[in-house]
């Protein structure tokens, strides 16, 4: 028996080994990079306005100018307004980089190479760590919406209230909370037979959250961005080319394959519907005039001089030609 478990017990103990090792190098690569990045301009704004505005003039008037909701902000006005140099925002991201590589390292069901070589990608360490923007909040939130997300049934409210976070990160991360909160009140009325009744409380909880982001993002009257470009069978088209077969550039046969397995991998786990959901949802942020008018926030000319005046106009002059 010891001689049959031995080299079961030597692989698990050199797994984790492994494991700590990659989270060790993910920790010192990000201690070491962070220095090194320039920050864009969005990244600093996002640390001007956590260091010099309210908490109320955060969430109620500066957030619909940001055209995202606030948790970024928030987060960041503890070491802002504790007198912290500009450079934390970046070490908060690569933190939180950090934290979303331990989740995955420890708690994924993934098999151990793939567990080992994700956290070091391009966009799950970098794009979501070093660079300092509300998204870098996605990865460790979005894997502890997959840790509680087999108990959802058991202790529905911890789950509900993880997707409730998740919609403060951005409006992309609004939609995917909004797209798994529906998979879940189907699924609990429908495979569980909950009751209406059951299920009102968590329904209520998360509508009242999604009509505060209505209210909190909805565009003042001196706000305005591109024109709006009208929907038609040409846009359609290329959109869901750009985004369905353009993912896996420049190669479209790739994509479509890599679509293909990604659409057959989540219906074997019996969420392909929250993946559909989802999908749509980010079609509709980019494509849509009202949502898009939200969604690129960078395109925005803030009118306020004063705004203008105290935290800095976006870009350089060649930027702002259009406003």
């Amino acid at each position: 028996m010891s001689d049959q478990s031995s080299p079961s017990a030597s692989s698990a103990i050199a797994l984790r080994i492994a494991t700590v090792t990659m989270l060790v190098v993910l920790a010192i690569a990000a201690i070491l990079l962070v220095p090194k990045h320039e920050p864009w301009f969005d990244e600093v704004q996002a640390w001007f306005l956590a260091r010099d505005a309210s908490v109320w003039d955060i969430l109620w008037k500066y957030a619909r100018y940001e055209g995202s909701t606030s948790l970024w902000h928030l987060l960041l006005t503890i070491p802002a307004k504790a007198g912290a140099p500009a450079m934390t925002l970046n070490f908060v991201s690569a933190a939180l980089a950090v934290i979303g590589g331990a989740l995955l390292l420890f708690r994924s069901p993934f098999p151990p190479l793939l567990r080992l070589l994700l956290p070091v990608t391009y966009f799950f360490f970098y794009q979501y760590g070093i660079v300092a923007r509300n998204y870098a909040l996605l990865m460790p939130l979005l894997w502890l919406v997959a840790v509680v997300y087999p108990a959802r049934f058991t202790h529905p409210w911890r789950y509900v209230v993880m997707l409730i976070i998740v919609t403060q990160v951005s409006l992309h991360a609004a939609w995917m909370g909004g797209s798994l909160m529906v998979c879940f009140l189907w699924e609990a009325w429908h495979r569980m037979r909950w009751s209406i009744s059951r299920l009102r409380p968590f329904t209520l909880a998360f509508a009242v959250d999604t009509a505060l982001i209505v209210a909190q993002l909805w565009p003042p009257a001196d706000i305005f961005g591109p024109p709006w470009e009208k929907m038609n069978q040409e846009r359609i088209t290329t959109a869901l080319s750009e985004v369905l077969l353009g993912t896996v550039l420049p190669w479209p046969a790739i994509s479509a394959l890599v679509l293909l397995c990604a659409v057959c991998f989540f219906y074997t786990r019996g969420v392909l519907l929250s993946y559909l959901l989802s999908v749509a949802g980010l079609l509709g942020l980019v494509h849509l005039p009202l949502l898009q008018r939200l969604a690129r926030r960078n395109d925005f000319c803030p009118a306020d001089p004063a705004h203008v005046a105290r935290f800095g106009e976006p870009g350089t002059a060649a930027d702002r030609s259009h406003c």
